[in-house]
């Protein structure tokens, strides 16, 4: 049995996160009870439309634990996330640009 065969939702939770004034992300965050999982209790989901024609939605999941305490860590912990990936990938670009040309 995996572990989302044993999943139970628990709440819906609206959250904005915001940074300096501005909202980065605003939307509800399903949260969901883990049975059985090895390091969480929880599970926190939620999906956001992104740039892309082909798949317009990004789903996304974090487990509860650490500093993600809440719906809110969550979606600011995926953002953070989010952003570093956008640097990585944006300096590998610029790398194989430079090699390239």
């Amino acid at each position: 049995m995996s572990y989302i065969e044993e999943l139970r939702d628990i709440e819906s939770v609206p959250v904005k996160a915001e940074f300096e004034g501005k909202t980065f992300w605003q939307g509800v965050v399903e949260v969901f009870a883990l049975h059985r999982h090895p390091k969480a209790d929880k599970v926190y989901a939620w999906a956001h439309e992104v740039n892309n024609p082909g798949r317009p939605d990004r789903h996304v999941a974090v487990l509860h634990g650490g500093v993600v305490d809440s719906p809110l860590a969550a979606v600011q912990v995926a953002i953070v996330q989010e952003l570093r990936n956008l640097g990585t990938e944006e300096s590998q670009s610029r790398a194989s640009e430079a090699t390239q040309g």
